[in-house]
């Protein structure tokens, strides 16, 4: 069973997020209405994957790499998807930059949410066990 934390401050976008990872076998998921309790969550728990969007409460990109800073911090093994209705080519880059594993612009007409998340998420999830299974091999 893979743990995926989902995060975002608007109620129906993260059931949506939800709903999109858990068309996925073997994930389970929990849930954080802000990026405080995402840092908590993350603190607390062991999570091999976070899907987070960058801009929440704060209304700037601020809480969501936050999010991603932690999540990196505390497990750097595990991925990081950022997902934004607010994208441009700097935030992308930045976000690439402080270790995201992809960034998802959901707002963009090229973007098929209900295709792109999961097959996204399942991607890291693989990616982040042949990770490990990698280092078992070496160690």
């Amino acid at each position: 069973m893979s743990r995926v934390l989902i995060v975002d401050d608007v109620p129906v976008l993260r059931r949506k997020l939800v709903r999109l990872a858990r068309t996925l076998d073997g994930v389970e998921t929990t849930e954080a209405a802000s990026s405080q309790e995402a840092i908590d969550l993350i603190r607390t728990n062991d999570f091999d994957l976070v899907v987070t969007d960058l801009v929440m409460e704060s209304n700037t990109e601020e809480d969501g790499r936050a999010v991603l800073r932690e999540a990196k911090r505390a497990n750097p093994d595990s991925p990081v998807i950022a997902v934004t209705s607010f994208g441009s080519p700097e935030s992308s880059a930045e976000t690439m930059k402080l270790g995201a594993y992809d960034y998802i612009e959901r707002g963009s007409p090229d973007v098929n949410l209900g295709e792109v998340l999961p097959r996204t998420i399942a991607g890291a999830l693989e990616h982040r066990a042949e990770m490990l299974k990698g280092r078992e091999l070496r160690g």
